[in-house]
């Protein structure tokens, strides 16, 4: 049968059961100028579109239907994660203009201001908020009555390097991080002190960076890794090429520095230098209680126990001149002048006179000085008299002193002797029981040649 052609205006199927089809053993061309399916289409195979798809409403896929070949495709809102979108060839725009965050900012009556943003979710009062250098961000403001601020303190000035719009109370300020921003900046209503809250600017550039140094800030945007300061996880270690100075302050309060240990072990404060590590260290022994210094070659030398005793295990106690130790705190007689123990001597003296010298020493204790003796007179005639005493006696009868007789070949048929230093005097003068002065001599009553003289004298010094 020869191909015909004929016009149809209207193609109606009426009363069709089942599912009406037309089919054609070719291709099924509908050339118009606007093809209209009012109702849902369902295509088996492939569509292929060399013009335009204007869909007045969803384009919606069934999870397994592909999209492809399509160069461009232009809409106003695209819905889904695009999670699975391929083959886009434009980026994300970086124009110097685009923001990274933005917050709405309200007000909560006269007392704070309320963020909804990133990190905020509108219910904490005059939140801190933090920002990065180098990023750009809009604080949206909605904020009737109460002009939202930048400021460089709290009550200062306004911050404007990078700021737009600063202090409205209604649309959009939005700050240009730069980065030589400040550490800190605030958000303040110019009407409401109360109103404000920190704005913390992050962002720092580490300079001398290596393993285990301790950072310091350098600037209000820069972090320094010290080198002469290291923490490798256990040990801190602060070293210095010149005079070192750490300090532990408090203006207000008790410094302190702890070293805690286990309950049966040491607690040590080491000193070294370059040579000797381990030179010298102050030690609390847990164990018993004590604290110990150590010195040399890190020998215990002083010991303090839990007691309050102090022991000096090697070495003396030294006392500057014109000090001593302190007996104040005990009880002392009405008349007392001093309670302080201030020296101690001891040693040799050389008697002068008409003597050989067989031995002759010396105690001191504070003032009271024992001048012991053993004498040979040399002599037959002349007053019997000591000099050469260590210490000049005290300016006082009372501190005169006397003698404490141990043997005196004494020329006698009966009576005593006896002896005195005289006021700020280091000699003294051997008297009789009659008051007289001992002379040298033979006969009764005088100290013969060759005899020994032995005794003590005991005074006070100045």
């Amino acid at each position: 049968m020869a191909d015909k052609s004929f016009g149809v205006k209207e193609l109606n199927l009426l009363n069709a059961s089942g599912t009406p089809t037309i089919t054609s053993p070719n291709t099924l061309n509908l050339n118009a100028t606007t093809v209209a399916i009012s109702t849902n289409t369902t295509v088996g195979n492939n569509i292929t579109v060399t013009g335009n798809i204007t869909a007045n409403g969803n384009i919606v896929g069934d999870n397994s239907t592909n999209i492809s070949g399509i160069s461009s495709v232009t809409a106003t809102t695209y819905y889904g994660s695009g999670a699975n979108l391929t083959g886009i060839s434009a980026g994300i725009s970086t124009a110097s203009s685009n923001i990274q965050a933005t917050w709405d900012v309200v007000n909560n009556g006269a007392s704070a201001y309320r963020f909804t943003g990133p990190g905020q979710d509108g219910a904490e009062d005059n939140p801190d908020v933090y920002l990065v250098r180098g990023q750009r961000y809009r604080f949206s403001v909605n904020a009737s009555g109460h002009p939202f601020q930048l400021r460089v303190s709290n009550g200062g000035s306004a911050y404007t390097d990078g700021v737009t719009n600063n202090g409205a109370t209604s649309g959009n300020v939005e700050i240009n991080v730069q980065h030589d921003a400040p550490a800190q900046l605030y958000y303040q209503c110019t009407n409401h002190g109360s109103m404000v809250g920190n704005i913390y600017i992050t962002g720092q550039h580490l300079a001398n960076g290596a393993n285990n140094r301790v950072l310091t800030a350098t600037s209000a945007y820069g972090i320094n890794a010290e080198s002469n300061m290291t923490f490798d996880g256990d040990d801190l270690t602060i070293s210095h090429s010149g005079l070192a100075v750490n300090v532990f302050e408090s203006t207000d309060n008790h410094s302190r520095l702890r070293i805690q240990t286990g309950s049966s072990s040491f607690a040590q404060l080491e000193f070294a230098d370059q040579d000797d590590a381990d030179a010298g260290e102050i030690r609390y022994d847990h164990a018993n209680d004590r604290m110990t210094f150590h010195v040399g070659n890190n020998d215990e030398k002083f010991r303090i126990t839990s007691t309050g005793d102090a022991n000096i295990i090697d070495g003396n106690l030294v006392v500057a001149s014109g000090h001593g130790i302190d007996f104040s705190a005990t009880s002392h007689a009405s008349g007392k002048s001093s309670e302080l123990l201030d020296d101690y001597e001891e040693g040799s003296w050389t008697p002068t006179g008409s003597w050989t010298t067989i031995v002759a020493r010396y105690t001191k204790i504070g003032r009271m000085v024992f001048a012991g003796f053993s004498l040979r007179a040399n002599a037959s005639s002349g007053n019997v008299t000591i000099g050469g005493f260590p210490f000049t006696s005290d300016s006082n009868h009372a501190a005169s002193g006397g003698i404490a007789w141990g043997l005196c070949e004494f020329n006698s048929s009966g009576g005593w002797l006896n002896g005195s230093i005289g006021d700020g005097e280091t000699t003294a003068t051997i008297r009789k029981n009659s008051a007289s002065v001992l002379t040298f001599g033979s006969g009764q009553n005088n100290l013969n040649q060759n005899a020994f003289i032995r005794g003590t004298f005991i005074y006070h010094t100045a």
